[in-house]
């Protein structure tokens, strides 16, 4: 138990970053499009206000009240545009996430599937499912909500946990583990409701 915990110990970013990637590589296309799709978003943003601007610098500053619906049909179709722009981004980013998040499953239940049946008969069956459904859920939903997050920091803290656990220690890193969320959750409208 305890050569498990010292391993996870030093797993680091860097590897942790590299084996997301794994997952994340069949759909470089798709990455590839969702940063253009951001970038046009952004420039769509930027597009509202010189639109404000150059209203009110012109047709307003100057008294031509009839070019001033063009401006306003610009100003729409922009949003128009910006929308279905941010909403063609969230899909896709979602669709990603969602995609990975299954290669990741079938790659751990391959995983699973190949070890020995030691492992099984040791350990419990409810554990293995837990495992396999709730730390990846709860990890999809807290960085999905939080994308802000300290993800290097929950993740350092989380480790320390166990290993407190593992060791019989008192729970320091847990307790600051299970503020840092409190802290996380909270620091979010609507979200201390649910």
């Amino acid at each position: 138990m305890s050569d498990l915990h010292s391993s996870e110990e030093q797993v680091s970013d860097r590897y942790l970053t590299k084996m997301l990637a794994q997952f994340l590589v069949p759909f470089w296309w798709r990455i590839v499009i969702v940063f253009v799709l951001l970038l046009a978003a952004t420039g769509l943003t930027l597009v509202l206000p010189y639109l404000v601007q150059r209203v009110v610098d012109g047709p307003i500053a100057n008294g031509d009240v009839a070019s001033i619906p063009a401006y306003g049909i610009a100003y729409l179709v922009t949003i128009v545009l910006l929308t279905v722009v941010r909403l063609g981004h969230t899909y896709l980013l979602q669709n990603i996430g969602q995609d990975a998040l299954v290669d990741i499953r079938q790659t751990l239940f391959n995983h699973i599937m190949q070890q020995d049946m030691r492992f099984f008969s040791n350990t419990p069956v409810g554990q293995i499912v837990s495992r396999m459904s709730n730390d990846i859920d709860a990890l999809t939903e807290l960085l999905a909500a939080h994308p802000g997050a300290d993800r290097q920091q929950l993740r350092q803290l989380a480790r320390q946990a166990r290993s407190e656990r593992a060791a019989a220690k008192p729970p320091h890193a847990y307790r600051e583990l299970f503020r840092s969320l409190r802290d996380l959750l909270e620091s979010t409208p609507g979200e201390a409701s649910d």
